[in-house]
């Protein structure tokens, strides 16, 4: 969880587990489950994923 700190001035970071459920997020996170979102079905299905800008749960902000 330390490393995935360090990138807290970047924005934000987080994992999730293989259910969407968040294991670490900085800032908390907005939402409980990621799995309706496009990037976390492309990772789950094996593929890099780059998605349209979209406003963050977490941050509020475009990502």
């Amino acid at each position: 969880m330390q490393a995935l700190r360090r990138f807290r001035d970047k924005g934000a970071v987080w994992s999730n587990r293989d259910d969407g459920t968040f294991i670490f997020s900085q800032p908390e996170a907005g939402q409980l489950n990621a799995k309706g979102r496009d990037w976390w079905q492309g990772a789950m299905e094996g593929r890099a994923f780059a998605s349209a800008v979209y406003v963050s749960a977490i941050t509020k902000k475009p990502a």
